[in-house]
């Protein structure tokens, strides 16, 4: 019985909901010089070029350099 007890505390632990995270506060957005950009996610896009605004659409395909070092969209 005593191990029961322990197994059963056990798994109700760990099916405990986990605590939740805070928000990320960070802003989005492209800097102002255009330099970088930061995502909803706290990931920030260094581009190797310029970031080109594309008003209305989304990227609807994607293509790899020959040498994989760059993806186009």
């Amino acid at each position: 019985m005593r191990r029961f007890v322990a197994s059963l505390s056990f798994v109700l632990a760990a099916c405990s909901a986990p605590e939740r995270l805070a928000a990320p506060t960070a802003p989005v957005g492209r800097e102002a010089d255009g330099s970088r950009q930061q995502t909803p996610v706290n990931q920030t896009l260094t581009p190797h070029g310029v970031f080109v605004d594309l008003p209305g659409m989304r990227p609807l395909a994607l293509a790899s350099s020959r040498d994989g070092a760059r993806v186009f969209t």
